[in-house]
């Protein structure tokens, strides 16, 4: 008899593995995760701001901009030692308050990487579960096809590398 471990996923799902593996290939391992965390922050900046700016488009300019919090947030998850899922079981809620809730969470979490006096696991679970309703209140089927869509063009594209663990595409 064959054990099903609930970790496995098909092997075209991404899994935090994946990404923090692929993350380091591209970009180096994170010598100071608060820069990584800082780039989470700039990836929520972006969310709410194409958010706001999209107006009734709203689901279609922030799919992206979901997913690149969530890889992002992986990588800081990882180094403390954080599981993070894909959640099937979320419904739909107001993103007009999921939208803002996600960059509280990725402040608290670079607050987490500079106190450790912040416990980090419950604003990285909270996190996930808020990408993901706000992934199916947008409209998408769920986090993970978000996820492995953008991984897909991520892994595409060309990367500058600035050295600490982050970098930017080349446009």
């Amino acid at each position: 008899m064959t054990e099903t471990n609930v970790t496995q996923l098909p092997a075209a799902d991404e899994t935090q593995m994946t990404i923090v593996d692929w993350a380091n290939e591209t970009f180096g391992a994170a010598d100071d995760m608060t820069i990584v965390a800082a780039r989470c922050c700039e990836e929520s900046s972006e969310l709410v701001s194409a958010y706001f700016s999209a107006g009734a488009e709203c689901a279609e300019a922030i799919v992206d901009e979901i997913a690149d919090v969530f890889v992002v947030a992986c990588q800081v998850a990882a180094r403390y030692n954080v599981r993070m899922v894909f959640h099937d079981d979320l419904r739909p809620q107001n993103h007009r308050v999921l939208v803002p809730q996600v960059l509280n969470l990725t402040a608290v979490m670079l607050a987490a990487t500079v106190d450790e006096g912040i416990h980090i696991t419950p604003h990285l679970r909270t996190l996930e579960k808020v990408l993901g309703s706000l992934a199916v209140s947008v409209g998408a089927e769920n986090l993970q096809t978000l996820v492995n869509a953008k991984m897909q063009i991520n892994r595409n594209r060309e990367w500058t590398v600035d050295g600490n663990g982050v970098g930017q595409h080349v446009e």
